[in-house]
């Protein structure tokens, strides 16, 4: 009572509840509530924390709560798999608005943390579909190299492919820079799980619809234009996308037997193909070198 009208003596952001000031006893009254309600289960926790009158305060210490709740879902709320809303604790107690800007307190926080998974479910809660889109092409960008069996790399990637057609399917696809970019990650784990499965035609035919690399001369100037437009997550594994590319080509040149990515031809023909469509690459490569820093290692092997 003495805290809500104003008559309690307040210790403002210090870190101790009492502190004796000139022989007067003054008081944190907002930290002295959370280490009592804490230990409460989240509808009475939440409850207690609404009493505080300091809007930051108050939104950190549900911030806080949030991100300790064993299920988030109670106090945020969910989507069914039926679209169907199931409200969460905070919705009979706050306004969206409010909400929003909490939530994506908690989002930042997790990323900060490197909890990247709570942080794109909490972006994704507050709408913030940017976010969410960014965060997925950096941790696919971050992951795509590794091992295929790679445990973090299924479940990054399993996260995207379920992100991305949730986002999709809610907000339609729009050609933004990270939604093209997590598209264009999405094809290439695609491309990279074909080339270590020892499968570089169907690998090179995927890669094809990406549009990246030129398979023809006419292609050539599109792609380079193409490249300036792309996402850095893109961009920091072209070099190894390029080399894997070769690869496959030098697979399929030494293997004379497989059908062309480019149609059918006489066996008599197959080794031209090949080494033409390597040549597009070489080319391809001589001109990116001037807008891109490979690294030594791959231009030594390319």
């Amino acid at each position: 009572a003495f805290y809500y009208y104003g008559v309690l003596p307040q210790l403002g952001s210090s870190s101790q509840v009492f502190e004796d000031k000139n022989n007067k006893l003054y008081c944190n009254f907002p930290l002295l509530l959370r280490s009592y309600a804490s230990s409460l289960n989240p509808p009475e926790m939440l409850q207690y924390y609404l009493v505080i009158q300091d809007p930051m305060v108050r939104r950190e210490y549900i911030k806080d709560a949030i991100l300790e709740a064993i299920n988030t879902y109670s106090i945020l709320g969910t989507t069914m798999s039926d679209g169907q809303r199931k409200r969460g604790l905070l919705e009979d107690l706050m306004d969206a608005d409010e909400i929003k800007v909490i939530v994506e307190m908690a989002a930042k926080t997790s990323e900060n943390r490197g909890k990247i998974k709570d942080a794109i479910t909490l972006y994704d809660i507050a709408g913030m579909k940017e976010q969410v889109l960014t965060l997925l092409h950096k941790q696919l960008s971050r992951v795509i190299l590794l091992p295929t069996a790679s445990f973090e790399r299924r479940q990054t990637v399993d996260l995207a492919r379920t992100k991305f057609v949730q986002l999709i399917q809610t907000h339609n696809f729009s050609d933004g820079h990270s939604e093209v970019a997590v598209k264009i990650l999405l094809d290439l784990v695609e491309f990279f799980d074909l080339s270590n499965a020892e499968q570089p035609l169907n690998a090179i035919r995927v890669l094809q619809q990406t549009g990246l690399v030129p398979f023809s001369n006419e292609e050539l100037e599109p792609c380079l234009n193409k490249f300036v437009s792309l996402n850095e997550s893109v961009k920091r594994i072209f070099g190894d996308l390029l080399l894997k590319t070769m690869e496959n080509l030098h697979k399929l040149y030494m293997a004379q037997r497989v059908p062309t990515p480019i149609g059918y031809v006489r066996p008599d023909r197959q080794l031209d193909v090949y080494r033409q469509l390597g040549n597009f690459m070489v080319v391809f490569f001589s001109r990116l070198r001037d807008q891109y820093v490979l690294s030594g290692d791959i231009l030594k092997r390319m």
